[in-house]
């Protein structure tokens, strides 16, 4: 089997990066003779500055991995290693990210009528044991393995707020593929992506940016969420609006009006709670959250949840004013939804979802899921996106992505768990 990297220079930018200062002061000093009168010294400074831009590549220790396996009933697992290096002056330290080149994350024979692929299609977390047969996955700590990200929206593996020492310039990811002997023999391959992202050397907060019209369009900006530190990109989109490409994942933390798009004191945002031990006819009322595991797909809420209480099950028609998305930021109404997949021409079939699970947009499969059942459901196969706007009794409307679907308005009961992208509106 050949596993392909692919290295990528200088992938993406970020507002307010790659400019640092250097101040030299040069004197002008006037040198005299002493003659009957006194002479008075005059002086003259002047700043001279120069602008140094901010340097940032990767490379990778190999360009190839090659696994030669024999494989058993129950499966053989083997494990690799790649060490991407990152150059930078950025006093702001870096992100690096990792992803499948393409939205294919599957290993794929190079007889293409071998339909049997090598997937890496899983949720959570898996060990070399409890991987699944003809399955490969990534992992930072050589024991728990990821799957593989897609391309639009790739897991994000170092994260620094300062300038790298040299041991923290070196990134080393394992690669994990279990075989079967019910796998036709032969060679699969698939090409994997790493790419860096320059930090500023101060990192705005969600709560500080300002969406304008002097904002860029469509320039990826890294924003870090003062409520628990976690860094989103956003980009401003054809509509004006600037738009979250990654879903929230805030998670378990008290968040107030000062720091949120609430009205209240505060609000304890739900972690992995259920409530299985609630009577069932209370669950429009039970607030919810639940963690995928996984960097990408962020946290699924119910309503409850995501409006902080404002909106249960029991009303009927009523648009959602407050939302749990940061101070200044606002929970899209499905019109909004309408007017961004219209203005990037997402049809609602197969290539409108590649269209919108491409970058600018980058929504992702994220999943969903039903109250009180434990259950994550298509988890990696279809997406769904909280809006303000209400459907039939006891329904809002989601944007909804699947493999032959992109809509903006997909009906949705209150109380399954969805995934959460803000906008702050120019």
């Amino acid at each position: 089997m050949r596993l392909k990297d692919v290295k990528k220079k200088n992938n993406l930018t970020i507002l307010g990066v790659f400019l640092s200062s250097l101040f030299i002061t040069v004197v002008a000093v006037y040198f005299y003779s002493p003659v009957s009168e006194s002479n008075a010294v005059t002086g003259r400074t002047v700043d001279v500055t120069t602008n140094v831009r901010t340097i940032i590549s990767v490379t990778l220790d190999k360009s190839e991995l090659n696994y030669n396996m024999m494989p058993t009933a129950s499966g053989v697992f083997e494990s690799k290693s790649l060490t991407a290096s990152i150059e930078t002056n950025a006093t702001g330290g870096y992100e690096m990210y990792f992803s499948a080149k393409t939205n294919e994350t599957a290993l794929v024979h190079e007889n293409e009528s071998i339909s049997n692929k090598v997937t890496s299609s899983f949720s959570g977390t898996v060990t070399s044991e409890s991987m699944n047969i003809n399955t490969w996955g990534y992992s930072l700590s050589e024991t728990d393995f990821s799957n593989i990200p897609l391309a639009s929206s790739p897991a994000i593996i170092k994260n620094l707020d300062h300038r790298p020492s040299a041991a923290e310039t070196d990134t080393t990811v394992n690669i994990g593929i279990k075989i079967a002997s019910n796998l036709p023999s032969g060679k699969y391959s698939n090409s994997v992506v790493f790419s860096a992202l320059a930090h500023d050397t101060k990192i705005q907060t969600m709560q500080e940016f300002v969406c304008d019209a002097e904002t860029p369009l469509e320039r990826s900006i890294t924003l870090r969420d003062a409520r628990d530190d976690n860094l989103y990109t956003v980009r401003k989109m054809k509509d004006g609006n600037c738009w979250m490409t990654q879903n929230l994942r805030l998670l378990g933390v008290t968040i107030t009006k000062e720091d949120s798009d609430i009205p209240m004191d505060s609000y304890d945002v739900p972690g992995n709670n259920w409530g299985d031990s609630l009577d069932p006819t209370d669950k429009f009322y039970y607030p919810y959250a639940f963690d995928a595991h996984n960097h990408n797909y962020g946290i699924l809420y119910n309503y409850v949840a995501v409006t902080a209480g404002e909106i249960t099950g029991e009303e009927n028609d009523v648009e959602a004013t407050q939302s749990i998305c940061p101070k200044g930021w606002k929970m899209p109404s499905a019109d909004e939804y309408a007017d961004l997949l219209r203005l990037y021409g997402v049809t609602n079939d197969a290539e409108g979802s590649a269209t919108m699970q491409s970058a600018p947009l980058s929504f992702i499969y994220s999943g969903y899921i039903e109250p009180f059942s434990n259950y994550e459901i298509s988890n990696g196969l279809y997406g769904s996106f909280i809006t303000t706007t209400p459907s039939e009794s006891h329904r809002r409307w989601d944007a909804y992505l699947g493999n032959e679907y992109a809509a903006a308005g997909w009906g949705n009961p209150r109380n399954f768990g969805t995934s959460l992208r803000c906008l702050v509106r120019l």
